[in-house]
């Protein structure tokens, strides 16, 4: 029971014209239900949301209009809470506490990949160094060199003062002081071209087991085998085996990319990659607000795939599918996430203590689709994938005082604001199943929530609420798109928070700050009512979505009326 009073905050939040990622610019419009003052409002008890809003337990609505039918017969949810107080939400970067979660959850004994910033000339170019102690003979520097060898780190010079280093004398002069060096590889040349496709596994796998290294002018990476293996692809005349090469080539690719991109590889028991059928490196990247891209790969003590995604980041399923199959039903029963045959509601029970594994208890299950997962074993059959077999995919919500957070996009990535500052991407938490368990999970761009207003705002009948969507719907759908012909078919109405990025109720000139050399965005979640779905025909492809693709298609402010996004 609350006793208090209520600000109705009308104009205020009917002036909000900016929210999260929307899939069409078009298709956002915000029309406020009426301009009025903000009123100071006598409430008198409130017991909950739901008396407040007199939301039916379906909403029921099957009307034709004049280019397109709108179906609904839609759950109405509502959350159990005694009221509703507007947030403030910021991005932040991933913490260490973070990082220490998927350490202990996921990586286990896993081999890790680091790519760490560095600055250096555009047109300087690297060199593997070795301090060499002074006043040491060849045969201690070697030693020396053996030891250092997992420590190698890069240092740039300019392309002049390169010329000027390598002398032929220096080079005969190194050449000579690291005799047995990475295995009695100490020339200053090129390594020749491999032939066929097992020479070139061998080569790769004895690289990432530190048997080999390149040690020439040129950057000691991941670079040069791709190189190596694109001459190997020319150079090989049977198709089959050029794909398989290929393969090889495109995980190098992976790999050294983030090279050119002015970021060097550190790297970090490196051995233990040798041998291993499948590959997937594990990389730990500055990148901004978003502070981190994770990744792991699988081998025989990890099956799992996981990423913390930068907001342009791919999220997909990985695992080598043979080893699934031929492990012991003894080894499995000793993986925590990674269990035979689990029914849906096991699933969910799984996903409930990964969560809680991780740390994020104060989220929810929010949907759950149907997906299709498949396989690549880069290093025996990358020239074929397998059968694509069916999984589950979990979606979670974060919940702040019992009121979900509702993502108005589906998307990883979003356009530029007017201001010209790119638009924050919505916090994304997804965990895939398939019949062996947990296959993969990604979490991106994560937020923090702080209190803001002690006040409960005032939420309108849902009665108007659902006046003002089939109102407002035909007019949204007509914007830019002219005549239409489909139907909108809503499954699902909710009530809880949606952030909306606007300056002017936060009293700002920018909604975006720097902290610690990190951009901040910051934003403010309000309740709002989102209509969930399905569309066909051209009402989808105004959307910018397939038919079928379950998505909100209006998110109405539940304080005003005005309409927030799609």
């Amino acid at each position: 029971m609350r006793k208090g009073r209520m600000f109705l905050t009308g104009l205020l939040m009917g002036s909000l014209l900016l929210s999260g990622c929307s899939r069409n610019s078009a298709l956002q419009v915000v029309v406020p239900k009426k301009e009025q003052d903000s009123v100071l409002l006598s409430q008198g008890d409130e017991t909950s949301v739901q008396e407040q809003v007199q939301a039916p337990v379906r909403y029921l609505c099957d009307t034709d209009f004049s280019n397109f039918r709108l179906v609904a017969n839609a759950r109405v949810i509502v959350p159990d809470v005694e009221g509703i107080r507007m947030k403030k939400i910021r991005s932040r970067v991933f913490s260490t506490e973070d990082l220490q979660h998927f350490q202990n959850t996921f990586l286990k004994d896993s081999t890790l990949y680091e790519l760490k910033q560095e600055t250096y000339e555009e047109e300087g170019y690297d060199e593997t160094e070795i301090e060499v102690p002074e006043n040491s003979s060849v045969e201690q520097n070697a030693e020396q060199a053996k030891l250092q060898k997992k420590e190698v780190e890069l240092t740039m010079e300019t392309a002049e003062d390169r010329q000027a280093d390598f002398t032929e004398a220096q080079k005969e002069e190194r050449k000579s002081s690291c005799e047995e060096l990475y295995s009695g590889q100490t020339q200053m040349v090129e390594p020749e071209v491999p032939d066929g496709y097992e020479v070139c596994k061998t080569l790769f796998l004895d690289f990432i087991d530190g048997k080999k290294t390149f040690y020439f002018n040129s950057t000691e990476d991941f670079s040069t085998l791709k190189e190596l293996f694109r001459a190997a692809v020319e150079k090989e005349t049977d198709w089959k085996e050029q794909a398989k090469i290929a393969g090889l080539s495109m995980v190098c690719e992976e790999l050294s990319a983030s090279i050119r991109n002015y970021l060097t590889l550190e790297k970090k028991e490196l051995q233990e990659l040798g041998g291993q059928k499948e590959f997937y490196g594990m990389a730990a990247e500055e990148d901004g607000m978003y502070s981190y891209n994770l990744q792991n790969y699988m081998d025989e003590g990890n099956p799992i795939a996981f990423r913390l995604d930068s907001a342009y980041g791919d999220i997909f399923s990985m695992q080598d599918r043979q080893k699934l199959l031929m492990e012991s039903d003894e080894f499995l029963s000793g993986t925590r996430f990674h269990e035979y045959n689990l029914a849906e509601v096991d699933l969910q029970k799984q996903g409930k203590e990964l969560m809680k594994a991780l740390g994020l208890n104060q989220t929810e299950l929010w949907e759950v689709q149907d997906e299709t997962v498949f396989w690549w074993n880069y290093l025996d059959e990358t020239c074929q994938q397998s059968e694509a077999e069916p999984a589950k995919q979990f979606s979670y919500c974060r919940m702040v005082d019992g009121v979900p957070v509702i993502r108005l996009s589906d998307q990883a990535y979003c356009e530029i604001q007017e201001d010209g500052l790119m638009k924050w991407p919505e916090e994304e938490i997804r965990a895939v199943y398939g019949k062996d368990g947990l296959l993969s999970f990604s979490w991106m761009a994560p937020v923090e929530i702080e209190d803001w207003q002690d006040d409960y705002v005032f939420l309108l009948p849902f009665s108007e609420i659902s006046q003002i969507f089939e109102e407002m719907l035909e007019g949204s759908l007509t914007i830019e798109t002219g005549l239409l012909a489909g139907e909108l078919n809503i499954s699902e109405v909710r009530l809880g928070y949606v952030r909306v990025i606007s300056k002017e109720l936060l009293q700002e000139d920018t909604n975006v700050t720097t902290e610690n050399g990190q951009d901040v965005y910051t934003g403010v979640l309000v309740p709002a009512w989102s209509f969930i779905g399905t569309a066909t025909g051209a009402i989808a492809e105004a959307y910018g979505v397939n038919e079928g693709t379950r998505i909100s298609y209006m998110t109405i402010n539940a304080t005003d009326g005005s309409i927030i996004g799609n």
